[in-house]
């Protein structure tokens, strides 16, 4: 039978009240379900906390959101209002329709305040519910002490009567524990009293006030946006005007003919005209507007949708050095090549002529009647007729660069037109087409130049990270591609290549994590070890101190002639499929099989008597130096000789070939490009053959005379690339500059003088080159000089020493003529080709184009902290950011608008750098610059000869924490009405100011380190002495420190915030700075 249950109901007074010492120190029922109750009671309270500071929260996200909506409203009304740049139009009510734009934001000004205030009545939800956790600990005592006071109950229940000792030392026990729990008791329910009840009320009142404070101060506010001063009224007015406006119809119609527009009188003659196009396989005629402006005929190629500019395309330059005919109808010429097609199609159309430049360049155009054709002529013609007559002043320094620009000449022309791309039409035995790292990619657009392989994007981005030092990338498809360049690529190709630096791949690569990329790896880690393995350690470059090294190299040979054949066969248009040879296979499987040396010629059909000579002088200096020992050297020694030896000799047989892979494998092997004095011991010490062939080691010829000699400009590139010494003399002090005047080797001299060699080095004889070329009586070789010493002279003034800072300042120029001038874009980001960048380079500018476009307090952005040393610098704020009176440079971005308007005409000889400096060029600007680098150079060596860099430079710390900027927060904040007063508040107002600069040394740590310190100076001595303290750079520009903004110099030191500022002021205009250098 089943016992009775019987349920009693408790109400929340009596609980209440059995929440109390007396009740608790009995535990009874109601005891222990009031603290049950409580208990939840916490457990809901904390959730409600929880929630309420989350919808505290998300209001206040909400209300960002919102200001942040409003503020592009405003924005967007402001653009609208504003008047028509492109017709000039004129809005009658912008002032009223500004005024309440002001009023939108201000009003969204409030918003934001008042949505950043919501945060507060959240944070003491946030606290209380804190408070709520630390009672935990409470509460695990007490229960604790319950388990204590159940113990020793049951203990002193369980004693037996007859041990008497037993039982008073659990009665003793007992009451320890009672104690115990008393008072641990008093303090839980207390806390739980407290919780629940004045504590809760308090929290509860305190975020009901203080939201109603905001709400009270926000309606306040409010009321003061409301004083429109008539601007209702008045756009009303104006709103009606404009409707009525919009409903007339007009009144009168055109009548199809067109008005004669206001004429220019620069612009002589213009009209349509039909075009034939460049392209050698599909002659089309399109038909384009011609104009003849200053001497010049342009013409507009399309106009876009898009298009708010004429952009004209330079058809002549100069109409005075042109002459203009009509084409006849039939060629003289008896050669009956000359008569092609497209010529046929050009004398089959009506009204056609031929423009005529001075190089021999003829563009065919046609007329749309007889009329328009004998008019266009004559106003051809008159450019050359005028010639003689004006400007005849400024026709050489034109003639001049002409001449010595490679990229006026026609030929060059055509093979930039043509790029890299042309590099993916080789014969298949080059192997161009796929990647020459991972072997699977096809998609190649990209090329190392000087190691003459194409890659993929990703190996392509692993090149650049390893420095140009080891791979210069270039784009397929994007770069211009000099003609000497292109022969470089076409003599070595991704077989070749890899022929070299994979020769002894399988016995070198026993390590796993050393492999081949493969299809559809994405870890980059190991692509990148793969590369710096292969290309920078060269591990898998073969040994020539090696009984197999001859046939290798005989096959290496090979392969090359045979590649050169293929292209040659390639190219000739009648040239059957069948006869494109394939590349030996052994030298992809790296076996190389028996060859009978004695019999060279065997080795090639093609292989003259000389290469012959050569092969065989060095299979026989290999062989010696294999078999013969020395006892000149210690055993350690001999090893590492043999090989730069064995290196040295196949670099300069390369050189004698003219053959580019043997050249590319002693320069893999280590051996110098340069002549060697040294070398000529190595002939007794290693007991090699008397050399019959001359120098065989290059010991007193540079391998890049053998190179002009021979002829070949791929081998001359490909030394020149890694470092050969141009003006290196041989030892009757001839350079290779007079052996091609010598040789009249005029293709030789262009790219010697294209490269600055010295043509006033004489030889022992008292001998310039340009005296060679007088022997010689080659007109075009003497012309070549005469004209690039002039060049030289009429635009380097202050001496050889400075030499390349006139280089590096045309190139500058030239460079940005192209991307702002030719192609027109509004922006364009500058670097150097020795510079890394952070991952967040191009995000980090693209964040500050609005800026910089519309902000006319700025004259560019930059990625670079003179200051930016991980000593100096908060590495965990990325996103912070200064503005400059100091222009950094390395990686910086500037506008079309600044070009055009300031800096194209006013570009300095040299020093462009200190150009951008200068007082004239800041106008009261500055710059942007981060507090952690987006940029880091590792160029030692140039013209600057290492300046600054082991000091200062090298240290930098380049960001490696991706950062996202937002673009609207830094148009707000980085601007000068915001920024400045922010600025010098934190510098002068919230600093603690430091005495002198010893105290940097001992910063009292008592202070929390959010406490920032100002370091005034008085002189130039000041500031050198605390910037020299600290490890910054304490040199001056144009009066201005570096990285200083209003005299004020920004680090942070030994975990600090230093500023370094101007004392007596509170900072200095931009153009207020002292002249101090």
């Amino acid at each position: 039978m089943t016992a009775e249950v019987i349920t009693m109901e408790i109400n929340g007074k009596e609980l209440w009240d059995s929440l109390s010492v007396f009740e608790g120190l009995r535990f009874s029922p109601k005891f222990r379900l009031a603290i049950r109750t409580s208990e939840s009671e916490i457990e809901l309270l904390q959730d409600q906390y929880k929630d309420a500071a989350e919808m505290f929260n998300r209001s206040s996200k909400a209300g960002e959101a919102f200001a942040d909506a409003l503020k592009g409203v405003g924005r967007c009304l402001s653009n609208l209002a504003t008047p028509s740049s492109s017709f000039g139009l004129n809005v009658e009510c912008e002032e009223e329709i500004q005024h309440m734009i002001r009023t939108i934001d201000a009003f969204s000004e409030l918003i934001a305040i008042f949505s950043a205030r919501l945060l507060q009545p959240g944070n003491v939800f946030l606290q209380a519910g804190m408070g709520l956790c630390e009672s935990q600990q409470t509460r695990k005592e007490f229960y604790r002490a319950c388990d204590q006071v159940d113990a020793a109950i049951n203990k002193a229940a369980s004693v037996p009567r007859s041990r008497a000792s037993d039982a008073e030392e659990a009665d003793s026990t007992l009451l320890d524990a009672r104690a115990t729990f008393a008072r641990v008791l008093e303090g839980y329910l207390l806390g739980l009293r407290t919780a629940l009840g004045p504590v809760r009320l308090s929290t509860v009142s305190k975020a009901t006030l203080t939201t109603y404070e905001i709400q009270k101060s926000h309606c306040d506010c409010m009321t003061s946006l409301y004083q429109t001063d008539g601007c209702v009224s008045t756009l009303q007015n104006y709103i009606a005007l404009y409707e009525e406006e919009a409903s007339h119809k007009p009144k009168t119609t055109t009548n199809g003919q067109s008005s004669s527009p206001v004429s220019d009188q620069n612009i002589r003659y213009e009209g349509h005209l039909f075009k034939r196009s460049k392209k050698k396989r599909w002659r089309t005629w399109v038909r384009r507007w011609f104009m003849v402006s200053d001497n010049r005929l342009v013409y507009l190629s399309s106009l876009s949708e898009s298009s708010t500019t004429l952009k004209w395309k330079v058809l002549e330059s100069d109409l005075r050095l042109c002459t203009a005919k009509v084409s006849a109808s039939t060629f003289s010429s008896g050669d009956p090549m000359m008569v092609s097609s497209s010529m046929n199609n050009v004398t089959e159309r009506r009204f056609v002529f031929q423009l005529i430049s001075m190089t021999g360049k003829i563009h065919y155009l046609q007329a749309e009647s007889a009329e328009a054709m004998e008019k266009w002529v004559t106003v051809l013609r008159s450019g050359l007729l005028n010639c003689s007559t004006a400007d005849g002043e400024s026709r050489l320094p034109r003639m001049l660069d002409m001449v010595t620009a490679p990229s006026t000449i026609v030929s060059r022309n055509s093979l930039r037109s043509l790029g890299g791309v042309s590099l993916l039409d080789e014969p298949q035995t080059a192997g161009n087409r796929s990647c020459a790292d991972c072997l699977t990619n096809t998609d190649v657009i990209w090329a190392s130049t000087n190691l003459g392989v194409t890659l993929c994007t990703d190996c392509a981005a692993c090149h650049r990270s390893v420095g140009v030092h080891v791979s210069k990338v270039r784009s397929l498809v994007l770069d211009n591609w000099e003609p000497e360049l292109l022969e470089l690529m076409h003599n070595l190709g991704n077989n070749l290549v890899s022929s070299v630096y994979e020769s002894d791949l399988h016995s070198s690569s026993s390590s796993p994590t050393i492999h081949r990329p493969q299809p559809g790896e994405v870890n980059s880690h190991l692509r990148k070890t793969w590369i710096e393995a292969k290309w920078v350690r060269r591990v898998f470059v073969r040994s020539f101190v090696h009984p197999t090294a001859n046939n290798w190299l005989l096959e290496l040979y090979r392969a090359w002639l045979t590649q050169t054949h293929s292209r040659r066969v390639s190219r000739t248009p009648d040239s059957p499929s069948s006869h494109k040879p394939v590349v030996s296979k052994t030298i992809r499987a790296h076996h190389p099989r028996p060859i009978d040396r004695r019999r060279v010629a065997a080795v090639s059909r093609g292989s003259t008597a000389r290469a012959q000579v050569i092969l065989d002088a060095l299979h026989a200096h290999l062989d010696s130096l294999m078999l013969n020992e020395t006892q000149s050297l210690k055993v350690g020694e001999v090893a590492d000789c043999r090989e730069e030896v064995a290196a040295r000799l196949v670099l300069v047989a390369g050189a004698r070939l003219g053959c580019a892979p043997f050249i590319l494998a002693g320069l893999a092997r280590g051996a110098s490009p340069n002549a060697l004095l040294r070398a000529a011991d190595w002939t007794h010490t290693y007991r090699l053959p008397f050399p019959t062939d001359g120098d065989p080691l290059g010991a007193q010829t540079p391998p890049l005379i053998f190179a002009v000699n021979g002829g070949r400009i791929a081998a001359c590139e490909l030394l020149l690339t890694n470092g050969a010494d141009i003006n290196a003399p041989d030892r009757n002090g001839r350079t290779a500059l007079h052996h091609a005047c010598s040789l009249q080797r005029v293709h030789v001299v262009c790219l010697l003088l294209r490269r600055q060699a010295n043509q006033d080095i004489k030889d022992k004889f008292g001998r310039l080159p340009i005296d060679v070329a007088l022997d010689t009586a080659n007109a075009d070789i003497v012309t070549l000089l005469r004209l690039q010493h002039l060049n030289s002279n009429s635009k380097i003034a202050d001496g050889t020493s400075l030499e390349g800072y006139y280089r590096i300042a045309r190139n500058y120029k030239w460079s940005l003529s192209q991307v702002l001038d030719e192609r027109n874009y509004e922006l364009v980001i500058v670097m150097e080709d020795d510079l890394d960048v952070a991952p967040d380079f191009f995000d980090y500018f693209y964040a500050f184009v609005l800026l910089l476009l519309s902000d006319r307090s700025l004259y560019c952005i930059s990625a670079w902290n003179d200051n930016g040393r991980p000593t100096l610098i908060d590495k965990s704020r990325t996103d912070l950011l200064y503005r400059s009176d100091f222009f950094p440079g390395l990686g910086w971005m500037l506008t079309r608008r600044l070009w055009q308007e300031e800096l194209r005409d006013s570009w300095p000889a040299a020093f462009w750098d200190d150009f951008m400096r200068t007082k004239e060029v800041r106008r009261g600007r500055a710059c942007i610059r981060p507090e952690v680098s987006r940029t880091y150079t590792f160029g030692r060596s140039g013209v600057s000869n290492g300046q600054f860099y082991d000091t200062y430079l090298r240290f930098n710390y380049l960001n490696d924490k991706p950062t996202v900027l937002n673009s609207t927060h830094l148009y707000y904040n980085l601007q000068p009405s915001v920024y400045d007063s922010r600025f010098l508040s934190d510098v002068y107002d919230k600093s603690v100011l430091l005495r002198n600069p010893a105290q940097l040394l001992r910063l009292p740590s008592t202070l929390p380190q959010s406490v920032e310190f100002r370091l005034e100076y008085h002189t130039q001595q000041d500031f050198v002495s605390a910037a020299q303290l600290i490890g910054a750079m304490h040199d001056f520009k144009s009066g201005i420190p570096r990285t200083a903004y209003k005299g004020v110099v920004s680090v942070f030191y030994r975990g600090r915030r230093i500023y370094l500022a101007p004392s007596g002021v509170r900072g200095w205009a931009n153009n207020e700075y002292p002249n101090w250098e």
